[in-house]
């Protein structure tokens, strides 16, 4: 969770700690991540804002993995 922060920044911040996840290896093998974006002021409370977020995951996941995915 990145508090006051639009979800355009949120993208960069996850784009760069993607980019640093996908340099490590462990044991040879390469490590990856998905993430899934939502900002809060589109929800109308927590268990909401979890929900988008959630499912911004999955259509990250579905699009190949190792992506980021930002809430409609």
């Amino acid at each position: 969770m990145f508090p006051e922060t639009d979800k355009k920044t949120a993208h960069r911040v996850a784009e760069r700690l993607k980019e640093g996840i996908e340099n490590i290896k462990i044991n040879g093998i390469a490590v990856t991540c998905s993430f899934g974006i939502a900002e809060s002021s589109e929800a109308r409370n927590l268990e909401e804002l979890i929900q988008k977020a959630d499912e911004a995951l999955y259509s990250a996941k579905r699009a190949g993995k190792n992506s980021i995915a930002v809430s409609a």
